[in-house]
Formats: structure tokens, C-alpha cells, sequence
């Protein structure tokens, strides 16, 4: 029954994309809603849609990594992103009956300070530029080891005196067991449009379809994260007609992470982006850009986590997550 579900799931997933491949023939937006989201997501490469954990944040990745371990945990989390750039996330939920779970999560980007200049070249002065979105979340327990979820978000954009709003959905599958250390996960993320656009052009969302694998093994403190990106066929097409040897091609999909855990109370890891490495390496920088660490720690009403990558050859980013039941049992409302 549960395979059958699965398959069938799986079906539904892949149908969408070649509905949203055709419809998207206009240039993309608001990338920022691809930043990762939480220490851990930045330590094991920048990409985590599969390992089920009862940090909040994870949600932000995929919807359907959200659910009562993680229900009634506030989650926050702040970024350097780069030069005057900072990003933060907040999140919130509770679950619903037996099997489903809600939340509430907020994202936001803020560019820093910029001058402005005319067609003359005359100052006009300094502004600024923020994305921000606001986003609801469902999920539900379509199984014991197999959840579902959705998530839908309002954006908005602002540079100077211009405005932009856009809508996208999310879609999440994860299937979780414990007995075998395995989960596994699927989104189809940011899938929408722009409603009211700085012109007349009304760009998409920068969508993706993803897969990611996690493995945690029985007799070692260990757990490997695989995750395939960019599986949209513009994004597989633009890849394909880089001149880049084959194998770098191929690279460029995936990311991956290994961590070193003792219990529930610390862990350590090290992810790999190799698009990341690459896209660095033309600036001047070397494959070793394109690492990730970072460590956390938890507690029965707290966790906090710490990491650091390179998405920039200017500097290297921070983020730090913080995720807490303020002392409750159960749940904080």
C-alpha cells in the first residue's frame, strides 16, 4: 500500500513539470528564496530536503520536512549573507489532530545601502533594496513513514520607490525510517509568478524540482546527505550549453554533506557545492570555495547551530540558527 502511494505520489510530482517548463519562457525572479535557511542546511552544502529533524527551519526547504517534532518550536535564524547584504528567517507552528501540522514562516533579505544616479550620472542620493516572504505551510501524515506538504507564499520586492509582488507554491514529499537511519525527500519549490512587477515584463519565481537522500548508519555516529538540484528542464538545458567538461556538468545538479553527531546533543559537518566551487573558481577563487562547515548544539528546550560558506569572492557568509520551546514541554502557545 505504501509503495503504491509512493508511486503514485511520485507521478503526480512529475506531471507538473513539463506544465510549469512550458509556461515558463520568461526570465526568473527573486532568487533569494533559494538562500539556505538554517546552519545546518549551509554546513552539508546549502541544499538539506530530506533529513527529518525537529528543527523548524527545515521547513523552509522542504514543507513536508515539517511536523510535530518540529511543531510548537520557534525557530530564527540570521545571515551575512555578503557586502552589507543580511537575510533572516522566522517560523512558527502547531499541529493539527493527529497527523497534519501548520506553520507560518517569514524570509527576508535586506541589500544594504546603494547610490543612486541618474542618466547624467548625477547623484540622486542612497536607497535601499528588501525582498520579503510570507509563507503558510500544511502538512500531513499520509502514512507512518510517508508525509506530504504544502506551502504557499507571498512575495514582495522593493528597490527605491519601485514595488513587486509575486505568489508560489511549494510542494514537499518525505519519507522517513528510523529503523533503517534512511529519509528521503522531494520538492517542487517556488513555483508561481509575479503579480505586480517593476515593469511591464511579469517575471516567474525561480523554480526547482529537487531530490535529496540522507543516510545515518547503526553502528557509526555518521550521516551522509545527497541532493539532487536544477532538475527543471530550462535549468537542465542552460547546464548542458555551458562549455564545461561533462563531468562538471553533471556535478553542477548535485551537493553533499557528511556529519558527525553524538546523540541529539552535538553535531559536526562538512558539505561540497561543486556549481558553488565553479562559479567562484571563474573569479578567482579555487574548488575549495566551494565547502561548507559548520556545528551545532541542542538541548531538551533549545538548539543553536553555527556555518559558514563562501557565496561570494569578497567574503565569506555566517548564519546562525537558534530554535527554542522557551522551557514548555509541549508546546510555547
Amino acid at each position: 500500500m505504501e509503495k503504491r502511494l509512493v508511486a503514485r505520489l511520485g507521478v503526480f510530482f512529475i506531471a507538473f513539470i513539463p506544465i510549469i517548463a512550458k509556461a515558463q519562457t520568461r526570465p526568473t525572479a527573486y532568487p533569494f528564496l533559494n538562500l539556505p535557511s538554517t546552519a545546518h542546511t549551509v554546513a552539508v552544502g546549502g541544499l538539506s530536503i530530506s533529513y527529518v529533524d525537529d528543527n523548524a527551519g527545515v521547513a523552509f526547504d522542504n514543507p513536508a520536512l515539517y511536523g510535530e517534532e518540529s511543531a510548537g518550536r520557534l525557530f530564527l535564524s540570521y545571515m551575512y549573507y555578503m557586502m552589507g547584504a543580511h537575510s533572516a528567517n522566522a517560523l512558527y507552528g502547531l499541529p493539527i489532530n493527529d497527523r497534519g501540522s501548520w506553520a507560518i514562516g517569514l524570509r527576508a533579505l535586506q541589500y544594504g545601502k546603494m547610490e543612486g544616479y541618474d542618466i547624467n550620472n548625477q547623484a540622486t542620493g542612497s536607497f535601499s533594496a528588501t525582498d520579503i516572504a510570507l509563507s503558510g505551510l500544511f502538512s500531513y501524515e499520509l502514512t507512518n513513514r510517508l508525509r506530504g506538504a504544502l506551502a504557499l507564499k507571498f512575495i514582495y520586492s522593493n528597490i527605491e520607490r519601485y514595488n513587486a509582488l509575486a505568489l508560489a507554491v511549494d510542494a514537499g514529499l518525505s519519507y522517513y525510517n528510523e529503523d533503517k537511519g534512511l529519509s528521503v525527500g522531494a520538492s517542487l519549490s517556488n513555483a508561481g509568478a509575479t503579480l505586480l512587477s517593476y515593469d511591464k515584463q511579469k517575471p516567474l519565481t525561480a523554480w526547482d524540482l529537487r531530490v535529496g537522500y540522507s543516510q545515518a548508519f547503526m553502528h557509526a555516529p555518521v550521516r551522509l546527505h545527497f541532493t539532487a538540484y536544477g532538475l527543471n528542464p530550462l535549468t537542465i538545458r542552460d547546464v548542458a550549453t555551458e562549455k564545461r567538461k561533462t563531468l562538471e556538468k553533471v556535478l553542477r545538479h548535485f551537493t553533499i554533506g557528511a556529519e558527525y553527531f553524538t546523540g541529539k546533543n552535538f553535531w559536526l559537518a562538512m558539505g561540497y557545492n561543486p556549481r558553488l566551487a565553479q562559479d567562484l573558481q571563474v573569479t578567482g577563487g579555487s574548488l575549495f570555495w566551494g565547502l561548507s562547515v559548520g556545528a551545532g548544539f541542542s538541548s531538551n528546550h533549545f538548539r543553536i547551530g553555527i556555518a559558514a560558506a563562501r557565496y561570494h569572492p569578497s567574503t565569506l557568509s555566517l548564519m546562525v540558527t537558534f530554535c527554542t520551546t522557551f522551557g514548555n514541554d509541549r508546546y510555547i502557545f
